[in-house]
């Protein structure tokens, strides 16, 4: 139900033949429901593409790009490239979803080993003013998670 809830966020603000690139697409289960869409997952079969975040170059810019969970894990310094590299795969005027973790622990035991990057606001900003984004949207959920929605400037 949530992928389709979901799937209604984004018709508000992404187009019919919009280039759509799902990074950490897990099971690729937007792959039908929206069109023109590209899932990159290095651990799942059911990606289009099995490369890390910082692997895939397809040579090419997408308009929106959707990262929910995957940039959530690592140093600092792996957040902000793989961030950087989100935004550099992002054409001029695109459309960037994240929804990230800030460093909530997960109640299943079998993840008791991930440790999730903390994220907050002030990251968030900072990161945008750094990488000339605009922030759309920034807020928590009931899940305490984060979502934020960042619009690259136009050349």
């Amino acid at each position: 139900m949530w992928k389709i809830l979901i799937s209604k966020f984004f018709s508000k603000w992404i187009d019919s033949d919009d280039h759509i690139l799902d990074l950490g697409c897990g099971y690729n289960e937007f792959k039908g429901k929206i069109p023109h869409l590209i899932g990159v997952d290095p651990y799942n079969k059911n990606a289009d593409i099995q490369q890390t975040i910082l692997e895939y170059n397809p040579g090419k810019q997408f308009d929106v790009i959707i990262v929910l969970g995957s940039i959530n894990f690592g140093s600092t310094d792996k957040v902000f490239a793989e961030l950087e590299h989100a935004v550099d795969l992002c054409a001029p005027g695109g459309t960037m979803f994240f929804r990230v973790n800030p460093g909530v622990l997960h109640e299943a035991p079998e993840s008791d080993w991930i440790v999730f990057y903390p994220w907050n606001a002030n990251f968030i900003q900072n990161c945008a003013d750094h990488f000339g984004v605009d922030i759309l949207d920034l807020r928590n959920d009931s899940n305490n998670r984060m979502y934020f929605v960042w619009r690259k400037k136009q050349n």
